[in-house]
């Protein structure tokens, strides 16, 4: 194992022997666990606006529209106003769960329920692939440079204004790779290029991405958002 990721971001970390039989070594692991978890929530919390990305949408009786994710970054409470992104509108939270409990707030690095209300609100004006955030973020976009690596496998390229799909945060959305005509980007190059969207999505700087082959059956390579 520490060999396959020599060279990789996950070098030097720890390795931990554990046993699904006799239950050796999950007591470190689950300690390892809950100190990484620590500290990337706390990074993560600290003087950095709040950003929740939303994978499921419902609605329930008595209460309205509910949405589930993951909060990428910041901290919310009960109370707060936030915007639905790229759509623009303007919601408040009524209530948060945790695992089904009820919470006060919830910060980077926890999955959590956001019960969302707003006079422009409804279920209809929210899906999957958007970000509920501090108003200051929203800022949508149809274009992102990208520091993108190809993935060194067989066929793995990149050409000017290929078809692409590109998955981030919980969003998915048809683009096109914009490079400098008749170059390439091949398996294990990496390269800054632009990714033209087929719809405005909401990223920032750092945003780490996915990019698969038109059909969504390949993955091509993988990077950060630059721009």
């Amino acid at each position: 194992v520490e060999a396959l990721m020599s060279g990789t971001s996950l070098a030097g970390s720890p390795v931990v022997a554990v046993s699904a039989v006799t239950g050796a070594g999950i007591g470190e692991l689950r300690s390892l666990i809950f100190r990484e978890a620590g500290s990337l929530a706390s990074r993560q919390t600290e003087n950095r606006r709040f950003r929740f990305a939303v994978d499921r949408v419902f609605s329930v009786t008595g209460s309205g529209t509910v949405v589930t994710g993951t909060v990428f970054s910041g901290q919310v409470r009960v109370g707060d106003q936030l915007v639905v992104s790229p759509a623009n509108v303007p919601v408040r939270v009524r209530t948060i769960q945790v695992g089904k409990k009820a919470a006060d707030a919830v910060i980077a690095g926890q999955r959590c329920a956001l019960n969302l209300a707003g006079p422009d609100f409804s279920k209809d004006a929210i899906a999957r692939g958007d970000w509920v955030l501090d108003e200051a973020l929203h800022r949508p976009t149809s274009r992102i440079d990208v520091s993108a690596k190809v993935l060194h496998a067989e066929g793995n390229e990149l050409r000017h204004w290929m078809p692409a799909y590109l998955h981030l945060g919980t969003a998915a959305v048809t683009a096109r790779v914009a490079i400098r005509r008749g170059e390439k980007v091949r398996g294990g190059e990496a390269r800054i290029v632009q990714l033209v969207l087929d719809r405005p999505i909401g990223a920032l700087h750092g945003d780490r991405f996915v990019l698969r082959d038109q059909s969504a059956s390949r993955t091509l390579a993988g990077g950060v958002v630059v721009d």
